[in-house]
């Protein structure tokens, strides 16, 4: 099934002649399409629960609170939580930087084999040329696993905001 629901064109499971390479064209355009959403999707969660979804949060908490408040930086949990939240905030934009970079070779190894077909009609596209090797879940459970521990980090700095009272 493609992305929209729909029967795919070229069923891998059933086909008994190799399909036509405008059939195989065709549908390698809808795969990087489909691929290109889902990549902008993606940004578009990542920059709410990553990089908003968190500012939100501790930003309504303090508001809330109607205090000013006050963070020592002497204390030393405050010093290793907030390098721990920065790093983890650095590491989940490596995370997303390699996620991309991995559906954007995928979509560039399928153009040059539309570009092959398109050539050369007669060229044969085997399977390593279609299968999308991905390791998904584990950079997904990775990048939640950071994160809760960016979540953490900065709930140990909150733990230790001390709110005086509005002059």
């Amino acid at each position: 099934m493609a992305a929209d629901g729909k029967k795919d064109e070229i069923d891998r499971t059933s086909v008994s002649s190799p399909p036509s390479p405008d059939k195989l064209i065709e549908h390698l355009s809808r795969e990087i399409e489909t691929h290109s959403k889902l990549l902008l999707d993606w940004r578009t969660r990542a920059a709410f629960y990553w990089l908003l979804g968190p500012f939100v949060v501790i930003g309504s908490l303090l508001i809330a609170s109607r205090g000013i408040p006050s963070l020592s930086f002497a204390e030393p949990i405050v010093v290793i939580a907030s390098v721990v939240a920065a790093l983890s905030f650095l590491t989940m934009g490596f995370i997303g930087a390699k996620l991309e970079e991995h559906i954007w070779n995928q979509c560039n190894k399928w153009r040059r084999s539309m570009a092959r077909l398109m050539n050369d009609r007669l060229h044969k596209i085997g399977n390593a040329d279609l299968e999308f090797d991905h390791q998904i879940k584990r950079a997904y459970m990775l990048a939640h696993g950071v994160l809760l521990v960016a979540l953490i980090a900065i709930l140990t700095i909150l733990s230790r905001v001390v709110l005086k009272p509005p002059q």
